[in-house]
């Protein structure tokens, strides 16, 4: 089942960026998502940027990103409304 409506593997990533993270790829291909001088990291399966990132991964990462008080759960869902699938543009009317 492909999930359209959850964000994608990519943008969580680049979520985390735009957080301080750090992400880099490991020799045995996961992917690691690391914040610098604190001891807050994610470790993915790593897979194409394209994919909807997996349900355990959102969920994880709203209670560890609300626990280490770098988001609130509000933030957080506003990330993942923004992800979201977009609507179609209106046709125009002929």
């Amino acid at each position: 089942m492909t999930r359209t409506d959850w964000p994608t593997f990519g943008r969580m990533l680049d979520y985390l960026r735009g957080l301080g993270f750090e992400v880099r790829t490991n020799p045995n291909g996961a992917v690691v998502a690391e914040r610098p001088g604190e001891e807050t990291w994610f470790v993915f399966r790593g897979r194409p940027a394209g994919e909807p990132a997996r349900g355990i991964e959102l969920v994880h990462l709203r209670s560890m990103l609300d626990a280490r008080g770098l988001v609130t759960p509000r933030e957080f869902s506003r990330f993942w409304s923004e992800s979201g699938p977009r609507q179609p543009e209106p046709t125009p009317a002929s």
